[in-house]
């Protein structure tokens, strides 16, 4: 694996854990409110036999994504990608091991991620009688087995009670519009969780008309979550990852970025540079400059 770059390596030192107690309680809910995330992307994987078909290739063989979609078989053009973003979810809690490399086929320096099986993949790795612990995982997220639950969590008053938590809205000035025809001229533009919830086409969009709205010495402040190349076992790893397999089956090119992917988003609008500013929570305060 190729060594980290100065910069990656302060962005890995900062990604290890939050700053101090206001971040922890925030991050605690985080990890409370979409604790599910994890076992259902568990449960995906083993339906897909992607234990077994690391396995078959027998002791210490990494696969690609790609390579592993091979062997299931698929129409779908995003299903390495898809499943990719599954897997180093996966690898971010130990639940298999992950090396980084570069890829060959790749003229902008691009890597790509190997999976292999880590300790506790073996659970979960059908024996010579095709036996493994996946049908007991199975059987916990079933529908009839969760559904128990709130049986026995009722009330008993017959009423279910729904609570929204909603992002905090920051801004100067509110203004309908379709950004992505066109942003009112401001000094400067705010925006917080947006950008995920886009493909890099219309997120390109929207930058460029952000780019249009702003002075030559205005700037664009993005706060999104980032996702490393690795998949290290840290808590903010861990939130990064789950938030995108979030986004994923959520949002239609819902995507968590890289640091290198914003980069390339500033670049491809024509923004002259951009700087990453702090991390809080895990989310990334960035400025994009004209």
């Amino acid at each position: 694996m190729a060594a980290a770059s100065e910069s990656d390596a302060k962005l890995l030192e900062l990604l290890k854990l939050p700053q101090d107690e206001e971040e922890v309680d925030g991050f605690l809910f985080s990890q409370m409110a979409w604790s599910i995330v994890v076992p259902m992307a568990l449960r995906t994987t083993i339906e897909l036999g992607v234990f077994d078909i690391i396995a078959k290739e027998g002791k210490g063989a990494k696969l690609s994504a790609k390579d592993i979609v091979d062997h299931i078989g698929t129409n779908n053009p995003e299903a390495a990608s898809m499943l990719d973003r599954l897997l180093r979810l996966l690898a971010s809690h130990s639940l298999l091991s992950c090396s980084v490399v570069e890829d060959p086929e790749s003229s902008n320096n691009l890597h790509h991620r190997l999976y292999s099986l880590s300790p506790v993949s073996k659970y979960f790795v059908g024996d010579a009688d095709g036996v493994s612990l996946g049908p007991s995982l199975l059987l916990h997220l079933d529908q009839v087995f969760t559904q128990s639950w709130l049986v026995v969590l009722d009330t008993g008053v017959g009423q279910a009670m729904t609570i929204v938590f909603s992002n905090n809205v920051v801004g100067v000035e509110h203004m309908g519009g379709d950004m992505f025809e066109s942003v009112p001229n401001a000094d400067a533009i705010f925006m917080k969780t947006i950008l995920h919830d886009w493909g890099d086409e219309e997120c390109l969009k929207i930058l460029k008309n952000c780019l249009k709205a702003i002075p030559n010495d205005g700037k664009v402040i993005v706060v999104e979550t980032m996702v490393s190349i690795f998949p290290e076992p840290t808590s903010f790893a861990e939130n990064a990852f789950r938030n995108d397999v979030i986004m994923m089956t959520q949002m239609l090119g819902g995507i968590e970025r890289t640091k290198q992917d914003f980069m390339d988003l500033a670049n491809g609008s024509g923004f002259s540079g951009i700087r990453f500013v702090c991390c809080v929570s895990s989310f990334w305060v960035m400025e994009f400059y004209k």
